[in-house]
């Protein structure tokens, strides 16, 4: 049992490896394209726009269109007043100490009537102006909760995708056969043991250390430090050094390309071969995409789970 158990876990190494390397991809591409900042960008947008609009919007990007076309290709079909807000309200949050409008999720509803009524725009606006600027103002007390919680489902929501392409990435790159990295662990105990002290390691540490980057807590929030690409780089060949480290024996490793065999003859054989291969390999693109917050939770839950049973069987 606890064998079986030792080799459950041990793939699991290789699989949290793997999703730090994914994170910190992701974390990369999310500050070279500014992908929180953009999504918030796209909300306050329709939160301006009128209701007519809003619908042929959602008509046009619905689908399948919304997730393969970039975000700056959709902002560029909005145009006029609900455009130049949103661009006022960035060049004034820049001024006040803000890079990116991400940081609108932490702010109140009145700060930000109060932040939109000083714009340029609006700070010129008298009885005569035009009514779109007044139902843009109003717009903010109606709507902004809810753009807000709508930024955090569409951001989270595209986060997912991204994980699962970047996971696909990496997996196909290295020929991360799940099935056979589970073979390699079950058939050899230096290997498994090895493993096993590794995520030993790692889950003694507290989880914010090795998922994420904090920097200071408070009761309600936690604060995460930003990180340069250059570190978040490093990030990346640290963790493909911790799965080789995690072994002290060249018997293991992680790009497999070298142990791929394809097939002389075309028949039942061959083709169970590839099925095992495909389903290998989409097997840990999927774990792999759940995440290493996931991954370091459950393998700290089954860790505690071992040590349980050793516990019991020393006592019978």
């Amino acid at each position: 049992m606890l064998e079986i158990l030792d080799g459950i876990i041990a793939t699991g190494a290789v699989v949290l490896a793997l999703s730090l390397i994914v994170q910190a991809i992701q974390q990369i591409m999310k500050q070279f394209f500014n992908l929180k900042s953009s999504y918030m960008e796209r909300e306050l947008v329709m939160m301006f726009l009128p209701d007519a609009v809003i619908k042929d919007f959602v008509k046009q990007w619905a689908g399948i269109a919304e997730r393969l076309t970039p975000d700056w290709k959709i902002f560029k079909s909005i145009g006029g007043k609900e455009r130049q807000i949103v661009d006022e309200l960035k060049v004034k949050l820049r001024s006040i100490g803000y890079k990116d409008l991400e940081v609108l999720e932490k702010i109140t509803v009145e700060q930000m009537q109060n932040i939109i009524g000083n714009l340029t725009m609006f700070s010129e606006m008298d009885e005569k102006s035009d009514n779109s600027l007044k139902k843009a103002l109003s717009n903010v007390k109606t709507w902004f909760e809810i753009t807000k919680q709508a930024f955090q489902e569409h951001y989270e929501r595209k986060m997912k995708v991204w994980a699962l392409g970047i996971s696909t990435v990496v997996v196909l790159s290295l020929n991360a056969n799940l099935f056979e990295i589970y073979s390699d662990f079950s058939q050899n105990k230096i290997l498994r043991d090895a493993a096993v002290a590794w995520i030993e390691k790692v889950t003694s540490q507290h989880r914010d250390s090795i998922i994420t980057y904090r920097m200071e807590d408070k009761p309600d929030s936690i604060v995460i430090k930003q990180k340069s690409d250059t570190a978040l780089a490093a990030d990346i060949r640290k963790n493909i050094s911790e799965i080789q480290a995690m072994v002290n024996t060249n018997s293991f490793q992680i790009m497999r390309w070298n142990k791929f065999e394809g097939c002389r003859s075309c028949d039942l054989t061959c083709f169970g071969y590839l099925l095992k291969i495909f389903l290998g390999l989409l097997a840990m693109i999927l774990l792999v995409s759940l995440g290493a917050p996931f991954w370091y939770d459950l393998l700290k839950t089954i860790m505690n789970l071992k040590n349980k049973l050793k516990e019991d069987s020393y006592k019978s």
